[in-house]
């Protein structure tokens, strides 16, 4: 399983177009519990207050670590 991820983020929040972010997450793993967290860099502090109704943001990420069981699989496999 990864344990990083990075990633860009471009777009506009209310109107507000916050540029080109990059994006550092982490995955920690304890037994069959998976913890994401997550940096954004770049973005102003207006922006970062909005961001944290965002959390589908890193559904990609998350999706990826994912526990398989049995016939399911998870996004890396």
């Amino acid at each position: 399983m990864p344990t990083q991820a990075v990633g860009h983020l471009i777009g506009v929040i209310n109107g507000v177009d916050f540029g080109l972010s990059k994006l550092f997450a982490n995955i920690s793993q304890f037994g069959m519990e998976q913890t994401v967290s997550a940096d954004v860099q770049n973005i102003t502090s207006e922006i970062a207050s909005k961001m944290k109704f965002l959390i589908p943001l890193l559904t990609p990420i998350y999706w990826t670590t994912a526990y398989e069981m049995g016939d399911a699989v998870n996004g890396y496999t």
